[in-house]
């Protein structure tokens, strides 16, 4: 059967993330941080931007920083859309700024350099964009965040599901890490609209929330994905269950120790079967000290069944938004691939298992049905 979907979906990020960390320079990347973003020049003020406006702080901040600049004869724009262009010179800035990498304005034309930077530094790619004076969407803007250090984006919020990402997306991990993180708030639904665009306000409120932290926005989306709605006995986490799809819930308890277990399965009439199950622990007084040892326990013990662990070297990805390790697993009758990671009181352990006959399209529910766990903060 075609393997390893959940890991290519969960590296896409990771590799674009290491392309970029490993082109900087070591020394540059040792002095980089948040605190890099600091005021470098005075606001002179725009007419077009009141001091009432929603946006008139963050515009403020994102030119004190260097990030954003006006359009000229004394405006800034806010109401106009943001171009590739410039939404890859706020990229480079950023990049620059944070690992402490020079990046010389200018270039024929005005945005040559800045976009020579950004391939150099693994941001974009070359001959991704074909047309720099295009509007920039939504997607493209967050897209562009993938050169920090996915360490820089805490959860502070609890996101259930954004409607118009789905899995299949390269930046579905990334959106919902920065959903979780305060950066990105969506519509009043929680849809990401990633085909939309930007206007050069939403770029600044955006990109402020990026590099400081202090701006960044708690909420919540609480809306869950289609299906029937299962709540954990714990309470610390919501799975949707396509209604009529054949899929049949084995357990869902806690037990007096505050070990909670979920499992639901899956089979069709070749034989094929899939089973998701997932083991939540409590952090205080357990024997593990980290994410990392927990995956190091299971594949060890799974390794004692006679299994062959492949990608355990594989670790800190993403799932959701998540910090993630993860481990795969073959043996018999089943394989495994196991995901760790933990919440501010809980471990989790998720492991999809599937068989032999288990059909590619099968494994492709499986998937779909995990990407709908919703997780305590």
């Amino acid at each position: 059967m075609k393997r390893k979907a959940l890991l290519s979906q969960m590296t896409s990020l990771v590799l674009a993330l290491l392309i970029a960390v490993s082109a900087v320079p070591a020394a540059a990347a040792a002095g980089g941080g948040m605190g890099n973003f600091k005021k470098v020049r005075d606001f002179p003020g725009f007419s077009d931007v009141g001091p009432g406006a929603w946006y008139a702080n963050d515009v403020r901040k994102a030119y004190e920083l260097d990030l954003i600049n006006g359009k000229g004869n004394g405006k800034f724009d806010p109401t106009g859309t943001l171009t590739v262009a410039e939404a890859i010179t706020m990229g480079a800035r950023v990049h620059a700024i944070y690992f402490g990498n020079s990046l010389t304005p200018g270039g024929s034309p005005w945005y040559a350099n800045a976009v020579n930077y950004a391939i150099q530094a693994g941001i974009i790619k070359e001959g991704e964009y074909t047309d720099y004076t295009a509007m920039a969407t939504r997607a493209d803007l967050a897209n562009l965040f993938y050169s920090l250090p996915a360490t820089e984006f805490p959860r502070i919020n609890r996101i259930g599901w954004i409607s118009d990402i789905s899995p299949d997306m390269d930046y579905f991990h990334f959106i919902y890490l920065l959903y979780g993180a305060g950066v990105l708030t969506g519509s009043e639904t929680g849809a990401f609209q990633p085909n939309n665009p930007v206007t050069r306000a939403e770029a600044a409120a955006i990109i402020n929330r990026a590099v400081l932290p202090e701006s960044r926005v708690h909420t919540s989306v609480s809306t869950n994905a289609p299906g029937q709605v299962i709540t954990g006995a714990n309470g610390n986490f919501k799975i949707s269950i396509p209604k009529d799809a054949g899929w049949e819930i084995a357990t869902n308890e806690v037990d007096e120790d505050g070990w909670c277990s979920f499992g639901c399965s899956k089979t069709d009439s070749s034989g094929g079967a899939v089973l998701l199950s997932l083991l939540i622990m409590p952090k205080a007084g357990h024997e593990y000290s980290s994410t990392r040892s927990m995956i190091d326990t299971l594949a060890q013990t799974a390794a004692g069944e006679n299994a062959v662990i492949t990608d355990s070297d594989i670790s800190n990805l993403f799932f959701r938004g998540w910090n993630t390790y993860y481990v795969n697993i073959d043996g018999d009758p089943f394989d495994r691939e196991i995901l760790c990671l933990e919440n501010s009181t809980q471990y989790y352990a998720i492991t999809l298992y599937t068989n032999e006959a288990c059909t590619q399209s099968l494994y492709d529910q499986l998937l779909e049905l995990v990407y709908t766990l919703d997780i305590a903060l």
